[in-house]
């Protein structure tokens, strides 16, 4: 998929103000998302399908391709400064094609959610997908494995958004929220993103559902 033209559509999402706070390991104060019923407009989600930025504020209103993927990297980066995530990001659309979000995966630093066994390295982790399209992000428990030979990763399906893995990972997520809302990111309601398209959309991907999720956080090969 080649360079994508920057489209201005509004969209209407609200946070209510919270108090600025350090990324350090504290509990994490969940906010009250303010969101209209409708999370994406029909001619909104048919844009983000088609690879077109939507916003009104910047980066995604007013910035260029390169000033959004400059945003997600500051993110990135970021979260990886906290102390308490080991952070992994695949900027490179899986190698293949194009994916509508960045792939950040966040495990506990110093192997602390690692096990090993068989030659296996088994990582319990929290994936983080950062939209390119619009100001969105979400996460949701994620488990890889790492060999001599390669190894294997997971993908967050709608049902499992905002999931975490087992144990106590308080702590990291706790930095992760409030990484990302600093920087100007929207988790939205799971419930509406979970929610069936009323339309028909192609969406460009070999996933079959047909989520309000699936058109924001698509890859397609």
């Amino acid at each position: 998929m080649g360079q994508k033209s920057l489209h201005r559509l509004p969209v209407r999402l609200y946070l209510t103000p919270i108090e600025p706070e350090r990324y350090s390991a504290r509990p994490v104060s969940l906010i009250t998302l303010v969101i209209p019923l409708v999370l994406l407009t029909e001619e909104q989600l048919r844009e983000v399908v088609a690879g077109h930025p939507i916003g009104t504020e910047w980066p995604s209103g007013g910035g260029s391709e390169a000033d959004i993927e400059k945003h997600l990297r500051r993110a990135v980066a970021t979260l990886d400064s906290t102390g308490v995530l080991e952070v992994e990001a695949d900027f490179d659309h899986y190698g293949s094609g194009y994916a509508s979000y960045v792939h950040v995966f966040c495990e506990k630093t110093r192997g602390r959610s690692r096990t090993h066994r068989d030659g296996t390295d088994w990582i319990d982790g929290i994936a983080v997908y950062l939209s390119r399209l619009v100001p969105f992000a979400v996460y949701g428990r994620e488990e890889r494995t790492k060999h001599a030979r390669g190894g294997s990763q997971g993908y967050v399906a709608a049902e499992d958004v905002y999931s975490l893995p087992a144990g106590d990972w308080q702590e990291e997520i706790g930095a992760i929220r409030r990484i990302l809302q600093d920087l100007g990111f929207i988790l939205p309601a799971r419930e509406q993103l979970i929610e069936r398209l009323p339309f028909d959309l192609k969406i460009p991907t070999i996933l079959d559902d047909k989520h309000v999720y699936d058109a924001i956080f698509y890859w397609e090969d």
